[in-house]
């Protein structure tokens, strides 16, 4: 059976899973795409939900997109910022000297700290976002929505959505996957294609891997009774010598990011 005509089982309905479906419909239009999420929602960490005491869709974190990511912005249709500007709250100032605040950039990029990121690993970060800081499209955050600009343009690449679907185990039968065993049935694949897209700590789960160590990211968000202004008529700020490390207003919706936040009890 050519791939073209062949079933495909992708586990996992994040970013990875659905681009994984789009590129196979892109090339074989006639193959079958199953998808099987453990969650309830598709894009894993990346999508927008209704918070019932806002009244309003808010993202699970404020995602940032930088303009030198050509594939990710030709999603986004809004507008890119063309500043990053730094606010100091021991100095009580605002600045645009990224150079500066770099290590503060370090620590949001990598979401670890600073004095811990080799410098061939910052240096190939630089290498592939750099090209931001000549192009008139830099920064966009999301304002909400997530599912609008990613998930619902990714989810129409796809035959079957199967949800609550949670990966226990794969058996492999000479080299090759056999048998996908989910918490609510068995799936005979030794015939057709498997994708997994699921993050390193579910892939530990599933292979009874050690857990790779990792830090939280906090995302907090405010419901304000008016709109809120920022100084300079920014939307966005780096905060300094804080516990937070930036602040994203969306008319009555502020969000605040804690990259890097083991530390906080």
């Amino acid at each position: 059976m050519s791939k073209e005509n062949k079933k495909y089982h992708i586990v996992g309905a994040g970013i990875a899973g659905l681009s994984a479906a789009k590129k196979i419909k892109l090339k074989y239009p006639k193959a079958d795409v199953s998808v099987y999420e453990a969650s309830n929602h598709l894009g894993g960490r990346c999508y927008s939900f209704y918070n019932s005491q806002f009244e309003k869709d808010i993202d699970n974190g404020t995602h940032v997109i930088l303009g030198a990511n050509k594939q990710a912005s030709k999603f986004v249709k809004g507008d890119f910022e063309k500043h990053t500007l730094f606010y100091d709250f021991k100095s009580n100032k605002v600045s645009k000297n990224v150079l500066k605040y770099i290590n503060h950039v370090k620590e949001s990029v990598f979401n670890t700290t600073p004095s811990s990121i080799p410098d061939k690993m910052w240096y190939n970060v630089v290498s592939k976002i750099a090209p931001f800081v000549y192009s008139k499209r830099k920064i966009y955050y999301s304002k909400n929505d997530l599912s609008k600009i990613f998930i619902k343009k990714l989810s129409n690449n796809t035959d079957n959505f199967n949800f609550g679907y949670s990966l226990k185990k794969i058996e492999v039968d000479d080299h090759k996957v056999s048998q996908l065993i989910f918490n609510k049935e068995s799936i005979d694949v030794k015939n057709d294609i498997v994708i997994l897209a699921v993050d390193p700590h579910n892939y530990c789960k599933i292979f009874n891997e050690d857990d790779f160590d990792y830090n939280q990211i906090i995302n907090v968000f405010y419901n304000t009774s008016q709109k809120i202004y920022l100084p300079k008529d920014a939307n966005f700020f780096a905060l300094i010598n804080g516990i937070s490390h930036w602040v994203f207003v969306n008319d009555d919706i502020i969000s605040v990011t804690i990259s890097n936040a083991n530390k906080l009890e």
